[in-house]
């Protein structure tokens, strides 16, 4: 077949130098080369008429004997098929690889890109099934809480050794007396090293933790462990912390630092006007300064030891950018001020600089029955927790905070995620967006508003206190139900949580809001198992066994009291 081409193109050739050489010989006597040119051009379709019919025989033939050597594509395929391989060509010398193609891959089939972009859609699902999973809403918990966590805490408790931090969701956590900063250790080193000389030391210059700590003080934390009390796995876990500057402020560079922003600092000198504190940043030449004016009315200049350690606000920065101007005062703290110069943080230099503790503006993306996601300056995922999202019992979480509004919280810690990114939780609940101080270390102008919320901070029922009717406000199908503690003279009524586990001896599966013992509106005998003013809730139990305990906590024995 291939011979018989050739030769129908060998027989194509001869007519039409044959048909191009007369009118050459009639243009002769004209002796012009231009007009005949334009003159023959007319004929050219009558030679495209004869060749359909030779064409035509071809194809006839081809159909005919297939196993011929003629090539079935159109020179469109043939240039197409050409174009490919020089981009091949291109595609090996640049990148050294071979491109990777199936066999029965069709070049020309415009849907043969279909399939990679069903391949790239899963991709980009599971993309989405991860930022889902990166904003799951969730508290704080013995497994969540891993060290390396930095999180915000209230001192509940000061002893000679440690120091009790209330933690959010009904956690405590403890910092050893090793832990508070670098300072503190160095005057430590010099005391036992006095105490082996046997000289005698002046009782001013023992450390004591009650002296650098007050119940009811803020702080920055960082977990460094949570093992057990002992070896019995079933004992309760310990979570131990630690308050020094280098550890919590997050290795921060001076730059990083914005104003408005929370940072912890340890005392470093003493002086006249104000105190020189040490910040521990990963910039060594800054340092803090707090002037006189702004300790607040929980601090006293000529009180303050070498080490002590405060959760400060940046007020602003010194012209060199050597000093940050520092303040302690609690009454200063609150995002609600209600003017320009809130104390809230809008935006930073880098993500590392939201540490807990600071006050933000969060962009509602999303809320759920489990609590509310938003986003900082828009890439960074925060979350609110059903307890700190701040929704009483009769309110909506969709009609409270509306998508794409704009709300103030404050970042209460910060754990670190498996992709190294941090996932950050933040609280609503007005108590923790203002920090108020304890009652006894309020200013004298303190406002109204301001008491009030110092005074819901604190706790008013002891501990393993029964109370005869608390009412039941909300019941949570597989967590449990919130109840309405009657309020004392004078002061507001609180707020309490009982865990399904709590409600009665028996196991409880679910609970229902409109039928059975625990429904809506019933009254119940319950007993205080602990307060925790990170979460503004009492920790009650309704079960018989423990009502009926004499005792739950070895401090409800008085001294001298007779007991079995």
């Amino acid at each position: 077949m291939s011979s018989t081409k050739r030769k129908a193109v060998t027989d194509d050739r001869p007519q039409k130098r044959v048909k191009a050489g007369k009118p050459e010989a009639d243009s002769k006597p004209h002796r012009s080369s231009a007009k005949p040119a334009k003159e023959n051009r007319p004929p050219k379709p009558e030679l495209n008429e004869r060749r359909g019919p030779v064409k035509s025989v071809l194809q006839q033939e081809e159909r005919n004997f297939p196993r011929g050597g003629a090539s079935v594509l159109t020179p469109i395929e043939t240039k197409q098929i050409q174009a490919q391989a020089e981009k091949d060509v291109l595609f090996e010398q640049q990148t050294g690889e071979k491109p990777v193609r199936e066999e029965d891959d069709d070049l020309f089939d415009d849907a043969a890109e279909a399939p990679v972009k069903q391949k790239r859609k899963p991709r980009k699902d599971d993309d989405g099934e991860k930022k889902v999973a990166a904003t799951r809403i969730q508290g704080l918990s013995y497994k969540t809480l891993v060290p390396g966590s930095i999180v915000l805490g209230r001192v509940t408790g000061v002893t000679g050794k440690d120091v009790a931090i209330a933690l959010a969701n009904n956690l405590t956590g403890y910092v050893p007396i090793t832990a508070v900063s670098e300072r503190l250790n160095k005057r430590i080193s010099e005391l036992l090293a006095e105490d082996e000389q046997e000289d005698d030391s002046d009782d001013d210059s023992d450390v004591d933790l009650k002296k650098l700590f007050f119940e009811g003080q803020w702080l920055r934390a960082k977990v460094t462990s949570t093992g057990h009390d002992s070896t019995d796995q079933k004992a309760k876990r310990h979570i131990e912390l630690s308050v020094d500057p280098v550890q919590v402020n997050g290795g921060l560079e001076a730059d990083s630092v914005v104003t408005h922003s929370m940072l912890q600092a340890s005392v470093r000198s003493v002086e006249d006007h104000g105190v020189i504190m040490d910040l521990d940043l990963a910039t060594d030449s800054v340092r803090g300064f707090i002037s006189k004016k702004e300790l607040g009315a929980a601090y006293k200049l000529e009180e303050l030891e070498e080490g002590q350690v405060m959760m400060c606000l940046v007020t602003g920065k010194g012209s060199d950018g050597k000093v940050l101007k520092l303040s302690p005062d609690a009454a200063r703290f609150s995002a609600h001020i209600g003017n320009k110069q809130a104390p809230v943080v809008t935006e930073a230099p880098i993500v590392d600089a939201y540490l807990p503790g600071t006050a933000v503006e969060v962009l509602v993306t999303e809320c759920s029955h489990g609590g509310v996601v938003g986003k900082l300056m828009g890439m960074l995922n925060v979350t609110a927790d059903l307890v700190h999202s701040g929704v009483g019992e009769d309110e909506d979480l969709s009609a409270k905070y509306k998508i794409s509004s704009k709300i103030k919280a404050r970042i209460i810690w910060s754990l670190p995620g498996d992709d190294g990114a941090r996932k950050l939780g933040v609280s609503l609940l007005e108590t923790l967006t203002t920090l108020p101080p304890p009652p006894d270390k309020l200013p004298e102008n303190a406002n109204p508003k301001l008491k009030a919320l110092a005074t819901s901070a604190s706790q008013k029922f002891p501990n393993s206190a029964t109370i005869e009717d608390a009412k039941v406000t909300q019941v949570i199908q597989d967590r449990g139900i919130h109840l309405a503690l009657p309020s004392l003279t004078g002061q507001s009524g609180a707020t309490a949580f009982a865990h399904i586990s709590q409600v009665s001896d028996a196991r409880v599966e679910s609970l229902s809001s409109t039928t059975g013992v625990f429904k809506v509106g019933s009254s119940h005998k319950v007993r205080v198992l602990s307060f925790n003013p990170i979460d503004g809730l009492y920790y009650v139990s309704l079960k018989q066994s423990i009502l009926d305990q004499a005792y739950l906590r070895l401090e409800d024995v008085a001294v001298g009291e007779v007991v079995q």
